[in-house]
Formats: C-alpha cells, sequence, structure tokens
C-alpha cells in the first residue's frame, strides 16, 4: 500500500490461499476486483481502498468466511450492494462508502457488523427495520444517499451506537423519541427536508451526547431541555423552530448554530460556555467516521503487521456561533461587554458585540423614544419661527382653513390623492386586524414581540379564512389607486390649466406686458421637442448604473446584517434609520439633479428655459418621471431584490462575502446558494422584518421633515440660506417683464416637480407594501396633511408678494402628473409584491385566482370609463 502500483488486479491472485492480510490502498489501479479473490479463504483483512476500481462488488465476496475487515471506499465501484454479503459470519467492519454504488439498502447484513460505512452514494430504498437487531453495532453511516423512508423506531435497541450519520438524505417522517440510544455521542441528520414534527425531549436527554447537527430540515416547536453537559455542538439551522433559547443557559457549548429560525425573546448570554466560539474543532461528520475507523482498528489482533490508517483529512474549522442571522425576533439586552459577560453576544459571527442603543427590540423603541420625538419637535420648532412665535397662528396651520388652495397648486396631487389614502388608511384598519386575529409564527412567546412586525404579514400564519380576507382587501386598495388615477385622469383633461389661464387673461387686462406673455404660453405650449431615437435609448440605459448606485445603501443594510464583522461601518449600516435618511436625502438633492440632466439630454437641451412652454413641458415631465422611477428603485425595488439575493433566509449570496463562514457551511452540507437555498414561508417575511423599519420611519421623516423644509422655506431667514446654500440665489428684479416672469416660472415649476416625485413615491411604497405593513396605510393620510396644511400655512405667511402669474404658471400647467409612468410603476409594484406574498407564503390557488379576476375586471372596465370619458 501507499506506493505507485498501476494496472489491474491479477485474477491468479487466488493461488495465494494461506494470505490473511492484503492492502493495496492508495495506489492507482485500474480495472475490476476479481472474483477469483473469493478463493483466498484465509483472507481476514481486504483493503482496497483509494485504488480507483470500478465495476460491481463481486458477490463471491461471501465464501470469505474468515473476512472480518472489507475496506472498498473511495473508488469508482457501481452497482449494488450484493445480499450475499451478509452470508460473511465474521464481518466486522465494511466501508463502502464515496463510491458510486445504487439500488436499494440491503435488507440484511451480517450479525455481528459493528462498522458501517456506506455514504456519499446513490443508495435509494429505506432503512430496513431489521438494523435495529445489529445489537453490537458501532457506527452506522449512511449519509448523502438517496435513501427514503421514516427513520425506523426502536433505535435504542442499538445500544452500542454512538454514531449515527443520516444527513443528506431523502428522509421523512419524524424523529423517533428513541433516536438517541444511551450511548449516543454524534447524531447528524441534516438536510432531510421532509422530516417535520419537533425534536424529541428525549434527544436532550442523551447523557453522552456531544455533537447534535439537525440543520436543513423542517423541524418545528421548541427546543427540548438539554440536561447533560458534554453536548460541545448543536446545529439546528433552517429549521421552524421558534419559542425562546434560554435552555441553553446552562450548557458548556463551543460550535452553536441555530440561523434561519423562529427564536424570540432575549437570548441568554452563555457566559457558562467559556469555549463558546473559542479555538478550532475538527468537521464533527468526517471526524466522526474517522473516529469510527480509528476504533476499529483498535479490535484488531495483535499479529496484524499492517494496521489501517484513516487518511482523509477531517478539516479544522473555527468554532462558530450563528444565532441572531436569519431569527429577527430574538433580540439582546446591552449589558455589559467585559469580561465573559454576554458571551452569546459577543462571539456571534453576524453581532460580534455590535451593540445599539436600546436593548430587546431596538428598532422600535429608538423609533419611539428617540425618532418621533425629534421630528415632531423639529416641526412644531419650525411653525413657531414661521408664526413669529404667535401661538394662535401656529394652532392655526392644523385647521384654520379649508385644503382647497385654491392659489398653492402645487399640491394638486395630494389634494386628490387625500381622499384615497383615506380609504387606504381605512383598509390598513382592516389589515391590521386581521393580522392579530390570525395565529402567529410566534406562538410559543407572548411578551417579547416587535409589535410593529406582530402587526405585519412578517408575524402570522396565513390559514384559509385569513388569505380571503386579505385577497379582498387587496383588491379593495386596487379599486382605490384605479379610483385616484381615474380622478387625476379627468383632471387633465378638464383643461383646469386653460381655465386659470383665461382667469389670469381677464385679471390682468390692464397689464399689457402679462396680456402678451399668457398669449405666448398659449401659443407656443404645444411645439414639443421629444429628442431622436437615440437619444431615448440612450436615455434609458444610462439609469441602469444610476439605479445601481443609489440600490448601495440597501445592499450594504442586508449584507451588514448577514456577514461576520465588528466594524463601525456595519453596525451603522445596519440601522434603519441611516438607511432611510440616506434615502431621503437621495430623493431630496441628488435624484432632481441626475433626473434633470437625463430629461435634459433626451430632449437635446442644454438650458429648456431658452426654449419655448412646450419643450419645458417635456422636460420638466420627463424629469418627473425618472425621479419617481429612480425613488421607486431606491426605497421599494432595491432592499426587496437584495433581501431575495443575499440574505440568509432566502438566496444567501452573502456567503460570497464571508469564505470562513461558507467553508464550514459547505462542510456540514447546509452552503446551498440560489434557488436550492430558497425557503417558502421564510423570505417574504425576511423582506418585512428588514425593512418594515426602514420603509416605516421613510414615511415619517417624509411626513415631518417635507413640511418642515417648507416651513423653513418660507422664512425670510430660511429663503435666504437656502438660495446660498443651492445657488440658485438671484437678485430680486423690479420690473415685470416677460424674460423675468418665464424665469420665476421655470424656477418655480422646478421646486414644484421635486415635491411632485416625493408624493409620488409615497404613495406608490404605500399601495405597494402597506398591504404587508399596514402603520405605512395608517401613517400615509398624516403624511399628505400635513403636507397640504404646509404649504397653505407658508402661502399665508410667506413674505414673497412676487406676481403670483409666475406660480400658477408654473404649478398648473408646466408641471404635469405624469400619470401613465404613475400607473404603470403602481400597478407593477402592487403586482410584483402580490405574486412573491403568493408565492412565498404559498396561498391556495382560489384565493390567487379570485384576486386576479378581480384585478383584470377592474382595470378593464376603468380604462373603458377613461376611453369613454376622453371621447366624450
Amino acid at each position: 500500500f501507499n506506493n505507485s502500483l498501476s494496472g489491474t488486479l491479477p485474477t491468479n491472485m487466488a493461488s495465494l490461499a494461506k494470505v490473511q492480510e492484503l492492502f493495496m490502498q492508495n495506489n492507482p489501479l485500474s480495472g475490476t476486483i476479481p472474483s477469483q479473490i473469493s478463493r483466498m479463504a484465509d483472507l481476514f483483512i481486504l483493503d482496497l481502498s483509494r485504488t480507483a476500481l470500478s465495476g460491481s462488488i463481486p458477490a463471491e465476496l461471501s465464501n470469505l468466511h474468515a473476512l472480518k475487515y472489507l475496506y472498498l471506499n473511495t473508488n469508482f465501484l457501481s452497482g449494488s450492494v450484493p445480499s450475499a454479503l451478509s452470508q460473511i459470519p465474521e464481518l466486522h467492519s465494511l466501508s463502502l462508502f464515496e463510491n458510486r454504488i445504487t439500488g436499494t439498502f440491503p435488507g440484511h447484513l451480517p450479525s455481528e457488523l459493528q462498522y458501517l460505512f456506506v455514504s456519499s452514494n446513490s443508495l435509494s430504498g429505506t432503512i430496513p427495520q431489521a438494523i435495529t437487531s445489529l445489537t453490537g453495532l458501532v457506527h452506522l453511516g449512511l449519509a448523502d444517499n438517496l435513501i427514503s423512508g421514516s427513520i425506523p423506531s426502536r433505535m435504542s435497541a442499538l445500544t452500542a451506537l454512538t454514531t449515527l450519520l443520516l444527513h443528506g438524505n431523502l428522509l421523512s417522517g419524524t424523529l423517533p423519541w428513541d433516536l438517541a440510544g444511551v450511548n449516543i455521542a454524534t447524531l447528524s441528520v441534516s438536510n432531510n427536508l421532509a422530516i417535520s414534527g419537533s425534536l424529541p425531549s428525549e434527544v436532550g436527554l442523551a447523557p453522552h451526547l456531544v455533537t447534535l447537527l439537525g440543520n436543513g430540515m423542517s423541524l418545528s416547536g421548541t427546543l427540548p431541555p438539554f440536561a447533560n453537559v458534554s453536548l460541545s455542538t448543536l446545529a439546528l439551522a433552517r429549521n421552524h423552530l421558534g419559542g425562546d433559547i434560554t435552555r441553553l443557559a446552562e450548557q458548556n457549548l463551543s460550535t452553536l448554530v441555530l440561523a434561519s429560525n423562529s427564536f424570540s425573546c432575549d437570548a441568554p448570554a452563555l457566559d457558562a460556555a467559556t469555549h463558546l466560539g473559542v479555538g478550532k474543532f475538527r468537521d464533527p461528520q468526517t471526524e466522526a467516521r474517522r473516529q469510527a475507523l480509528i476504533e476499529s482498528n483498535l479490535a484488531l489482533p495483535s499479529w496484524v503487521q499492517h494496521p489501517i490508517s484513516p487518511e482523509f483529512e477531517s478539516n479544522f474549522y473555527a468554532n462558530t456561533v450563528l444565532v441572531f442571522a436569519g431569527n429577527v425576533q430574538l433580540t439582546e439586552t446591552p449589558g455589559a461587554l467585559e469580561g465573559p459577560a454576554n458571551r452569546l453576544l459577543q462571539q456571534d459571527r453576524v453581532r460580534q458585540g455590535r451593540q445599539t442603543l436600546f436593548g430587546g427590540n431596538s428598532a422600535q423603541k429608538e423609533l419611539v423614544w428617540l425618532l418621533v420625538p425629534g421630528l415632531v419637535s423639529l416641526h412644531l420648532s419650525a411653525i413657531w419661527a414661521v408664526a413669529r412665535g404667535h401661538y394662535r397662528e401656529a394652532l392655526c396651520m392644523y385647521g384654520a382653513r379649508r385644503l382647497d388652495h385654491s392659489q398653492q397648486s402645487r399640491s394638486v396631487l395630494l389634494q386628490e390623492s387625500l381622499t384615497a389614502l383615506l380609504g387606504l388608511a381605512a383598509c390598513g384598519v382592516g389589515f391590521a386586524a386581521i393580522d392579530l386575529a390570525a395565529p402567529s409564527v410566534y406562538m410559543y412567546t407572548t411578551d417579547c414581540r416587535d409589535r410593529l412586525l406582530r402587526m405585519s404579514t412578517a408575524g402570522v400564519q396565513v390559514p384559509f379564512w385569513y388569505q380571503w380576507a386579505w385577497v379582498l382587501l387587496s383588491c379593495l386598495v386596487m379599486l382605490i389607486i384605479l379610483r385616484l388615477w381615474e380622478r387625476l385622469h379627468r383632471r387633465q383633461f378638464s383643461q383646469r390649466a386653460q381655465g386659470v389661464l383665461e382667469r389670469l387673461d381677464d385679471l390682468l387686462l390692464s397689464a399689457c406686458p402679462k396680456r402678451r406673455a399668457v398669449r405666448a404660453w398659449r401659443v407656443d405650449v404645444h411645439r414639443h421637442n421629444r429628442g431622436s431615437k437615440l437619444r431615448t435609448v440612450v436615455y434609458f440605459l444610462v439609469h441602469l448604473p444610476v439605479f445601481v448606485l443609489a440600490s448601495v445603501p440597501a445592499f450594504c443594510y442586508v449584507l451588514s446584517r448577514n456577514i461576520p464583522g465588528q466594524s463601525w461601518w456595519l453596525t451603522m449600516l445596519g440601522n434603519p434609520v441611516a438607511v432611510a435618511s440616506f434615502k431621503m436625502a437621495w430623493s431630496r438633492f441628488l435624484s432632481p439633479l441626475v433626473a434633470g440632466h437625463l430629461a435634459r439630454f433626451r430632449h437635446s437641451s442644454r438650458d429648456p428655459m431658452s426654449g419655448g412652454p412646450g419643450l419645458v413641458v417635456l422636460v420638466h415631465k420627463t424629469q418627473v418621471t425618472s425621479s419617481v422611477l429612480f425613488e421607486v428603485v431606491v426605497v421599494l425595488a432595491a432592499p426587496v431584490v437584495f433581501v431575495i439575493m443575499l440574505d440568509e433566509s432566502c438566496m444567501r449570496y452573502y456567503l460570497n462575502f464571508a469564505p470562513d463562514l461558507a467553508s464550514l457551511m459547505e462542510a456540514w452540507g447546509i452552503g446551498q446558494r440560489g434557488w436550492h437555498a430558497y425557503r417558502p414561508g421564510f423570505c417574504s417575511r425576511r423582506v418585512l422584518s428588514q425593512f418594515a423599519y426602514v420603509w416605516l420611519v421613510y414615511a415619517l421623516m417624509q411626513g415631518l421633515l417635507a413640511p418642515t423644509w417648507t416651513l423653513i422655506s418660507a422664512h425670510p431667514i430660511g429663503r435666504r440660506a437656502i438660495r446660498c446654500i443651492t445657488g440658485i440665489y438671484r437678485a430680486c428684479s423690479t420690473t415685470h417683464g416677460g424674460a423675468n416672469e418665464r424665469t420665476r416660472t421655470l424656477e418655480l415649476a422646478l421646486l414644484a416637480q421635486q415635491g411632485l416625485a416625493s408624493t409620488v413615491t409615497l404613495v406608490i411604497l404605500t399601495v405597494s407594501v402597506g398591504t404587508l405593513v399596514p402603520w405605512l396605510l395608517l401613517v400615509a393620510p398624516m403624511v399628505a396633511w400635513l403636507q397640504c396644511c404646509a404649504w397653505d400655512f407658508a402661502e399665508r405667511h410667506s413674505e414673497d408678494e412676487r406676481a403670483d402669474f409666475s406660480r400658477l404658471l408654473a404649478e398648473h400647467w408646466l408641471v404635469q402628473v405624469p400619470l401613465q409612468p404613475i400607473l404603470l410603476l403602481a400597478s407593477f409594484s402592487i403586482l410584483a409584491v402580490t405574486g412573491f406574498v403568493f408565492m412565498n407564503l404559498e396561498f391556495y390557488m382560489g384565493p390567487v385566482l379570485a384576486y386576479v379576476a378581480l384585478c383584470c375586471a377592474m382595470g378593464v372596465c376603468f380604462h373603458w370609463r377613461s376611453r369613454t370619458y376622453q371621447q366624450q
């Protein structure tokens, strides 16, 4: 053995009748195993492992009645395991792993068998009940095959069994209560997705259990109490387990992997586990096989001159703690991180001592105790400043006048949307009610759940009645949106802007320059420059790199919640307020700038102010469309896409950024990525649990900061500061000629379209994910109302008394709502989110077909109504 012998095994080996030991391992042989070898009647050990032999296993080996050790592993053997091997009476160890053996698992085995290695083949069939009669069996390795059926009962009859490897098969049913015998030390049943039920409590009571691997199954319920202190490796990732994990507090664990489950409540400190996450360990599965081979060698008689050496590597890995990843309701108490305190938080590969300002549900407490009071205080301070300290004037903002805005017309979309948003808020109440009535996925705990996530689709199961209620409410949301679109569509066709110009024409008869300006706008308003086809194609292509750049915060946010690391930037990027603040800054400053350049490029106009009104209308309409598209990608599309691609509960491509963790996962058979790692019922909940706070914070910031910005802009000091910062300050002209009026008009139109883009984005976000996070539907009317109030209040307290003609013309005529792109974006977003929920939460076909039929009927009806109205 361990030479460079090549060629085939000679058939005349049968003449060596007195040979008792034949060691040929680790030689580059070829060919098949000759059947004549069965004539070596005194053969005690036959080791042909790692020799590249092929063909089938000769049934004639059953004639070797003195054979006790048969090692044929790590070859290219095919065919089935001969049933005649059961006739070898003294067979002690049978090693066939890492071959290409097919067929069913043999129903009968030698009664004296103690070590059975048949992992990494293609065996099928079931595990026979007769295997429980092998009372002397010490090691049973059936991993990485195609074995199906259930695990046999009465496994406790295998009193000598120390290692049971069943991972990587197609087993189903439940884990038998007596799976872990009295002497079991290593138990691996990972990657049997069809195994369900709970983890038997008897497993936690096994006195000698050292390693328990149950990753990638469908286990549910809670963790059993673990009574033995010898347990050092516990891996139950990617199951449906729930409840708390405080029962692990007294364990002396070194490796703990519970990722991607439904655990909740405060995690224990595990301070008693002094070896947790410290040092290295050998892969338990390969190490168990290596140790079993070594133990089998110890039984060899003393006259054996060449003991078998298990020369395969058992890789070393760092002791790993992966608990918080994928367990969105599992929280931590801050405490002190010095010394051994909070060892679990210190050693977890994802958390690694990253500490938030609050313990427990940190995002919820941060929202309630810091963000909302801060935003409200800032908003009230801005009102007080604009009202010059008169409290009565400040109180008048919220109800002194009706929100008809006869002169503040840039709030047209908000005025039309306000009624629709009130209807959506009523739908939000309905969604919240069914979410609270439905059974929770965290049913094992009641006092530590995140209330925001509980009142969302992320925290509920979806029984049949819930599916129908959810579908009907979603159809009602679609009906409200289509009705809003119809009202806006009719408003555009009502020629209200023409009526404004007519009224202005009548009011300004005495002002000849203004009258000429009005006529000039009306004559030139239909002269369009739509740009060439090549510019249009380039215009759409340039959006792609902008999408990528704008999606970086969402990418970093998801990555920071999955990859190991202790850097300050990971902590910052994993904060919902930080991500929402970037999105707000993008919407306010960067998006209009980029959209403006793209719109001017598409319509071949470096300076639209020098062109006619028709060109300006087109440029501004295109700019609004691009801004809305950018913001929808940043706020809605990027979070969904990156969670699906990167997250632990979805396609798990975050492992590409954590190679050490990926190697360990792959060794345990749970390193899947892509669609093989996708878990129905988890991914959509993960999207909501990760970004629900981001969306809600964004909506609150939009609802309180945008009105605050409007109020600050109305204050003389604030207005001058903003003009100095943005560089658009120009000296006020005392003339009222047509050129100055046009410049003023176009500047106001630019400001109006920025507000329009933010409003449209908020509406699309609300109707797209509000069905999943009802808090958004409840907050949206407040956002629209506060913005209308702020515009009205700023208009009444502004000292800018320049001509109203510029404002009316800019906001009524130049900035028009791009209805068709908005309808397409909103419809596509709603249908994409709804389809993802249908697929991921596994809705029944009845509610799905009903939703599709109702949406199609509403779409056809409203399309026919709009066409009829246009013809009239």
